[in-house]
């Protein structure tokens, strides 16, 4: 058992590099079509990401259209839309959402976004557009689960193309 903060504190890096490893292994394992060679990352992961970019506006769209193009992956995927329909009806409530891989939460598409305005939704391009939050069901993300609860397997990828257009021409 370690007893002093100094050591968990010297190994808490090492700890966090490891669990990142582990989940992106665990999101990509079972994508058996290779549909996609994207994946999905946890909301902590991609978060991670945007910071290493400089966290601007730029890497944050740019990271969530590289997070819709992953999620279209898997909505291609026969073993990857089983999966999310799933941990969707898991769920049952998005507040029940537990992060990628362990349950499936919209908002890790746009989480980058999300952060680096602070959750201020009437600040983030995407807020500015839709006049509210994206973890409203009504939104372009929002809906995401409920097209997935529903088991509307193509209207869902039409939609994430619609989505994935919207957010490349936001991007300078």
């Amino acid at each position: 058992m370690l007893r002093r903060a100094g050591t968990v504190g010297r190994l808490a890096p090492v700890l966090r590099r490891l669990l990142k490893r582990l989940t992106v292994d665990v999101a990509t394992r079972g994508e058996s079509s290779g549909a996609s060679t994207a994946k999905l990352l946890s909301g902590e992961v991609v978060v991670e990401r945007w910071r290493s970019r400089g966290e601007t506006k730029e890497a944050a769209l740019a990271l969530t259209v590289a997070q819709v193009r992953a999620l279209e992956g898997l909505v291609r995927d026969d073993p990857g839309w089983t999966r999310l329909q799933t941990l969707v009806g898991r769920a049952g409530d998005p507040w029940n959402a537990f992060d990628w891989p362990a349950g499936f939460d919209p908002l890790i598409l746009c989480a980058p976004l999300c952060q680096r305005v602070a959750f201020e939704c009437r600040q983030c391009p995407v807020g500015q557009v839709q006049g509210r939050s994206c973890s409203d069901p009504v939104t372009d993300i929002g809906s995401i689960l409920g097209l997935i609860g529903r088991a509307e397997r193509a209207a869902l990828l039409v939609h994430l193309d619609r989505l994935r257009a919207h957010l490349t021409a936001m991007t300078p």
